[in-house]
Formats: C-alpha cells, sequence, structure tokens
C-alpha cells in the first residue's frame, strides 16, 4: 500500500505543478492569426504569424522551400520562423487566472520558456488550452 500512496502523491504533484506553471498567450487585435475549425466540436487550429520575421525573409530573400509531390515545406537555414501552428480546445471555464501573461512576440522570441503542458491562449476573452506542441 505504500507504494501506491507513494506514486498517488507523485501524480498529484505532477498535475498540481502543471496548473501552477501554466502560461497564457494573450492575443490581441494587432497580432496576425488564423484561426480554422476542426473536425472535432470545441477544437480549432490556430496560426500565430509574426510580422517582423516574415518582412526580415523577404528583404534578406529567404524563402521556404516545398517539395515537389509531398508538400512539405522546408526552412532554410538562415529564415527566421515566420508561424507557429496549434491545435486548441476551447474550454468552459472562463475565469481561469492562474499562470504568467505572454505575448505572441514573446512566444517567438522564448519558444523554449513555454510550457506547452500547461499553456492557454486567450482569444477575444475566451481561453483554449494548447493540446500540444507547436507546429512550424
Amino acid at each position: 500500500m505504500g507504494v501506491i500512496k507513494k506514486y498517488t502523491i507523485l501524480m498529484f504533484l505532477l498535475i498540481t505543478s502543471i496548473n501552477i506553471y501554466s502560461q497564457i498567450v494573450e492575443i490581441k487585435k494587432n497580432d496576425s492569426i488564423l484561426l480554422r475549425k476542426s473536425d472535432n466540436k470545441n477544437e480549432y487550429y490556430i496560426t500565430l504569424f509574426n510580422k517582423e520575421n516574415i518582412k526580415y525573409n523577404k528583404i534578406n530573400g529567404f524563402k521556404y522551400d516545398t517539395i515537389p509531390n509531398i508538400g512539405t515545406v522546408i526552412k532554410c537555414n538562415e529564415c527566421r520562423v515566420e508561424s507557429y501552428g496549434f491545435l486548441i480546445r476551447k474550454i468552459k471555464n472562463n475565469k481561469k487566472n492562474k499562470g504568467s501573461i505572454r505575448t505572441v512576440e514573446n512566444l517567438f522570441k522564448d519558444k523554449k520558456g513555454f510550457n506547452f503542458g500547461g499553456g492557454y491562449f486567450l482569444i477575444n476573452g475566451i481561453y483554449y488550452k494548447n493540446l500540444g506542441t507547436p507546429i512550424e
């Protein structure tokens, strides 16, 4: 019984730590995003664009390449990341006030510092739970 109790406490601490360190990316009106509905009822695809990186790549002539017949996009070595895509789910509890609030610009500057397991997006006052790691 002692082993089961120990694992129960560890699981509780893990779940609590994810909720304590949750981060919220606040989407503002001047941010460039694309929000599309997925096949599931409350799930959406969101793509965040970084205008500065797009402009930098365009000015310097850096381009993303596409592999013919597959449609896979490859980023050049000198290119800056132009967008991130996420699968998100609308959550019912709109009174989520735990965690630190970040901006889209901060996310592009420090992707490694973002807690994807406990991440949320705030879009027009509605909270969405991040369901995974970003797709470049």
